[in-house]
């Protein structure tokens, strides 16, 4: 009976470590909850999340008053932002290996960091946003984690990560280009032309102008069943030309979810 009890208490103390934070650091903007042995990458998080912040505002976009990031233990390895709470991104890790350089951990963290912020961005200004499909809302953050990457770089250099890496050659913009072009992605034609919808349409309406087209898409009362002419009508009012207006009118069901809620 007391080998049993001792198994038991065993067990119990392993479930709870598994998902146990141990620390905390709290900004003006950020709240990271961590596991003590994973602390110079929660740090590292931090800055990195500060930078993007700072540069997507500078670029008109808003964010949660509180940002909350959770780097817990799992029997996964996955970066998310809940569904049930846009404020809070999740960082599920199975081992110390996970935070490695991508030759090691086979993960890109600092793209994944920055991509994450994409998702709280667009959800910030659009929080029920059914008429996008996911590959509309994967394509904005492959983007836009994408476009981060530069500023990251800039700000904070290799030294941004502990495990120092090149991470802006594969996940910066030229990466992002050229990662599109790959055999990879031409099996995903619809999260590949979504990421690129988000290129070109910057490319022609200018970076600093994407957010107020956001908003734009928010204040039209678009949802599944006239998605398509509001979308139309809003690329017009930014006067975007009629080559893209046709090429979004052929590919637009890889963007618009139609299917009534």
């Amino acid at each position: 009976m007391k080998l049993k009890s001792t198994i038991f208490i065993m067990i119990a103390m392993f479930i709870m470590n598994v998902h146990a934070v141990t620390k905390t650091i709290t900004t003006k903007d950020f709240i990271v909850h961590y596991e003590d042995y994973t602390e110079k990458y929660a740090k590292a998080s931090l800055k990195i999340l500060t930078v993007v912040k700072t540069s997507a505002i500078k670029m008109g976009f808003s964010f949660p008053k509180k940002i909350e990031l959770r780097i817990v233990k799992s029997n996964k390895t996955i970066l998310y932002v809940r569904g049930d709470n846009p404020n809070l991104i999740m960082w599920e890790f199975q081992s110390l290996n996970d935070f490695l350089a991508p030759k090691e951990s086979k993960h890109n963290n600092v793209y994944a960091l920055c991509h994450e912020m994409g998702h709280v961005s667009m959800g910030n200004i659009t929080p029920h946003y059914y008429w996008m499909t996911s590959d509309y809302d994967e394509g904005w953050g492959n983007y836009f984690g994408s476009l981060m990457i530069e500023n990251v770089y800039k700000q904070l250099g290799l030294k941004a990560w502990p495990n120092q890496h090149d991470y802006q050659k594969s996940t910066g913009i030229k990466g992002f280009i050229k990662s599109l072009q790959s055999e990879k992605f031409k099996k995903h034609p619809s999260f590949t032309y979504c990421s690129l919808f988000w290129y070109n349409l910057s490319e022609r309406i200018g970076k600093n102008n994407i957010c107020n087209f956001v908003i734009s898409l928010k204040t039209s009362n678009i949802n599944n069943t006239n998605c398509e002419m509001k979308y139309v009508d809003i690329l017009k009012m930014y006067k975007v030309d009629s080559k893209f207006i046709e090429d979004f009118k052929k590919n637009k069901n890889y963007l618009l979810n139609t299917t009534s809620k």
